[in-house]
């Protein structure tokens, strides 16, 4: 299960944000680090996930301000090909088009 803490009841910070990525423990994945989406340009912090060519995120930052969270959300069996729900696609790659000014801002 994905899970994702927002609080701001911090005297020495304005916001505290705790996510965990439930994914494949062997799963390979970056630190986090600064990086330039390819498209825009724009400056990311955010891990990245090293198995799919797309090099999702499931959670970030922007230097100007946007963020992005992800959890993980299925309705049927995801291994399920006939299901409109399926992993043919990275769902991290929503999160990187958004933090990058793709997804609208």
């Amino acid at each position: 299960m994905c899970i994702v803490l927002i609080t701001t009841a911090h005297p020495g910070y304005a916001l505290i944000v705790l996510d965990n990525r439930d994914e494949f423990i062997l799963r390979p994945t970056s630190r986090p680090h600064w990086w330039r989406h390819a498209a825009t340009g724009r400056e990311v912090l955010s891990s990245r996930d090293l198995q799919r060519a797309e090099r999702g995120a499931w959670m970030g930052i922007t230097r100007d301000g946007l963020f992005a969270v992800l959890t993980n959300y299925r309705e049927a069996d995801g291994h399920d090909a006939g299901h409109p729900v399926h992993g043919i696609r990275s769902r991290g790659g929503m999160v990187t088009a958004w933090l990058g000014g793709l997804g609208g801002t």
